[in-house]
């Protein structure tokens, strides 16, 4: 494996909450904006939905909130026109600020230690907001958490690289998956089916699944298989079985035969 670095002396980040409560209208005007953003930012939409339980703090007990998380490569005022852009969408006292590259972390405040998750995600040419009004139930917090997140793609992501490359459906114009925090009695086929129902729903064709967001036990609603052209599923299956005749390398979520 080869990697090549790029130097970056700042980024512009920040997440800018939503002020709207109506999740569709928030993913259609997200997903309208974000078309024309230059290759050099990068957005994604987070939507969570939090269950009424005395463990969670009581700023997100019950509730339901949205957050847009952007950065950009470009200048200050690029930056500043491009959170204008999102009109009365965005809490407009929010500001993109300068960050260190090894500080982004604190902006996503992803959560540093494990969780109970089960995860599925989809790569698709466009977004169908209404499938978060269609599918409104399914999203209301009860006793588990739920995240629909929206990433817009593009960019270098979209370039092939020569010689070929064991990262599926490159070419798509957005990512969008769903995260479930699963209790302990729930079963997990279910939740599948849900979370593939979704993203199914949200999804504009062409479309496909990417492996880096397939987690839990969903292997037979998400197989391995959909997050490669058939070509390089090909080429990768070949590779493997001239690598390891004996089957030692296991990956993480089974053999691409599917077992």
């Amino acid at each position: 494996m080869t990697c090549r670095l790029f130097p970056i002396d700042h980024v512009w980040a920040g997440a800018l909450p939503v002020v709207s409560d109506d999740w569709a209208e928030i993913a259609d005007r997200f997903v309208t904006w974000s078309a024309s953003i230059p290759d050099h930012m990068g957005a994604f939409l987070s939507l969570k939905a939090f269950p009424d339980m005395p463990s969670l703090p009581e700023v997100i007990r019950g509730k339901r909130t949205a957050s847009i998380y952007v950065t950009s490569l470009g200048t200050e005022t690029e930056a500043a026109d491009q959170v204008k852009a999102l009109g009365g969408l965005v809490d407009q006292s929010a500001r993109l600020a300068p960050t260190q590259p090894a500080d982004l972390a604190e902006v996503f405040r992803e959560p540093t230690g494990p969780h109970a998750f089960q995860g599925d995600a989809m790569a698709t040419s466009g977004i169908n907001a209404e499938a978060l009004t269609t599918h409104r139930d399914e999203l209301r917090a009860k006793d588990r958490p739920q995240f629909v997140f929206i990433h817009r793609l593009g960019g270098a992501m979209r370039t092939a690289p020569d010689g070929g490359t064991p990262i599926g459906n490159r070419g798509a114009d957005y990512l969008a998956r769903i995260i479930t925090g699963p209790g302990p009695t729930d079963d997990s086929a279910s939740i599948a089916d849900e979370q593939g129902s979704l993203l199914r729903s949200l999804s504009i064709e062409p479309s496909g699944r990417v492996l880096n967001f397939l987690f839990g036990d969903n292997q037979s609603t998400a197989p391995t298989q959909d997050c490669y052209a058939p070509d390089d599923l090909s080429r990768i299956t070949s590779i493997t079985a001239r690598v390891d005749p004996n089957r030692l390398h296991r990956p993480g979520r089974g053999r691409l035969d599917g077992r």
